[in-house]
């Protein structure tokens, strides 16, 4: 992610890369200390957002979400078949099922 924002024209001293966190709750607490009250951009895929932007706003931070990797890259358009089984419905399953129960689990324990 780095050297994509580099090449980007962002300079190495306006990056902060975090490095020890296994997961969204622990970066928001690792970066709080880094970000201060600055605000920021949150840089995640679309499906992950929802739960990364209430993890990070709960510790009391101001991200603007920039979301990518959307999975609706067909919007409007409908066919029958968008709900038979295919891998890549099983997987846009998969996604839907991880982040839903993410959240509820993050929910449950207070972290949002």
């Amino acid at each position: 992610m780095a050297r994509s924002l580099e090449e980007l024209g962002i300079t190495k001293n306006n990056i902060i890369l975090e490095k020890k966190s296994l997961n969204t709750y622990e970066e928001a607490i690792l970066l709080k200390p880094m970000i201060a009250n600055d605000t920021f951009l949150l840089v995640t895929s679309a499906y992950h957002m929802p739960r990364s932007m209430a993890l990070f706003k709960k510790q009391g931070m101001d991200p603007i979400a920039a979301p990518t990797d959307f999975q609706n890259r067909n919007a409007g358009s409908f066919h029958y078949t968008m709900f038979l089984p295919s891998a890549e419905n099983m997987k846009k399953a998969d996604i839907a099922l991880y982040e839903y129960l993410g959240l509820m689990k993050e929910i449950l324990v207070g972290n949002i």
